[in-house]
């Protein structure tokens, strides 16, 4: 009885070894692919590429601060000497910047975004028509209420405004502005002339 008793559990023990045999080469071909997969997905967080990628995915918040450059009141030299820090929402891309700054500054007046004891020599009117980028130049077409009122300061002053506030962009965007031309009506040699 005691041969047949250990007969059984020498039974039992092959019978559950094997089953555990037979799980683990079933689930095995699984086991290696997450293994493998595990392996890849780890060489590519590794990636210099992806790290990269990445970066640049955290550096885009969803808020930035853009300046606003303008004048004070007591400013004889008729120079953009100030500038305002505003939070806009940051754009998918650094191109969409341009005009949504720029429509900032041109409606700072109305919009409470100048501080007291600063000015704006931008004409209330003024709309900017239209955009450009190319090779480090932005173009800026405006109507003809950019040329409208004031002197050789006053267009100073509002060159400087515009000019000052675009290249700031380089500070925050992946932009490269080098010149701003600026357009009257698709016209530069008019634009901004007492």
């Amino acid at each position: 009885m005691r041969g047949k008793t250990w007969g059984l559990i020498f039974l039992w023990l092959i019978i559950i070894v094997g089953a555990i045999l037979f799980s683990v080469v079933r689930v095995w071909p699984n086991v290696h692919d997450l293994i493998a997969r595990s392996s890849v997905k780890t060489a590519l967080e590794q990636s210099p590429v992806t790290k990269e990628l990445n970066q640049l995915i955290e550096n885009r918040s969803e808020k930035i601060k853009v300046k606003l450059y303008f004048s004070t009141v007591n400013n004889d030299a008729c120079e953009a000497d100030v500038f305002k820090q505003i939070e806009i929402k940051n754009p998918s891309e650094d191109l969409a910047l341009i005009p949504q700054v720029i429509d900032l500054l041109l409606t700072a007046k109305t919009d409470g975004n100048l501080d007291d004891g600063w000015f704006s020599g931008l004409p209330v009117p003024a709309k900017l028509l239209s955009f450009g980028y190319e090779d480090g130049k932005v173009t800026l077409n405006f109507n003809t209420e950019m040329n409208v009122g004031g002197g050789s300061c006053m267009m100073g002053l509002r060159r400087q405004q515009l000019e000052k506030t675009t290249f700031s962009l380089n500070e925050i965007s992946e932009l490269k502005i080098k010149t701003v031309e600026i357009q009257v009506d698709g016209e530069t040699e008019t634009a901004l002339q007492p």
